[in-house]
């Protein structure tokens, strides 16, 4: 699947980043990864063949097909979710849809850890479920 034509996909690591930063902190972490067959984790560090450009594994393994990383909910470590590429591209159009303030913010370069957190929930819900309940800017 391909990123929508507005979209690329350095600004999709730069939306993870921003996700796993500060976004979906409250509500989930990082379990694991998982790599395609023939893929390891060298592969995405540093210098690796996925990585030139210093980003953190995170937000460049669910880019690669095949790929994923895992994450869990604070609350209740079974509530296990992973995020793939084919559900970034369908949380976007998600995202662009049913939250087009965030899609807008994220369009322009305009995004936060919030427009990140509503971006992750898109992809791995199909809707935002645990924002704030004091969160207007939906």
């Amino acid at each position: 699947m391909d990123m929508p034509n507005e979209v690329s996909e350095d600004r999709v690591k730069e939306l993870l980043c921003l996700a796993i930063e500060g976004g979906i902190l409250s509500w989930a972490c990082i379990e694991s990864y998982s790599y395609a067959p023939g893929l390891t984790a060298d592969d995405f560090r540093d210098g690796g063949k996925f990585n030139l450009d210093s980003y953190h594994p995170a937000e460049i393994i669910p880019l690669v097909e095949g790929c994923a990383v895992n994450f869990c909910d604070i609350g209740n470590e079974k509530e296990k979710w992973s995020l793939t590429r084919e559900k970034i591209i369908k949380g976007l159009a998600i995202m662009n849809e049913k939250y087009p303030k965030h899609y807008s913010d994220f369009i322009n370069e305009n995004d936060d850890p919030t427009t990140g957190d509503v971006f992750v929930q898109c992809c791995l819900f199909g809707v935002a479920i645990a924002l704030k309940p004091l969160d207007d800017t939906l």
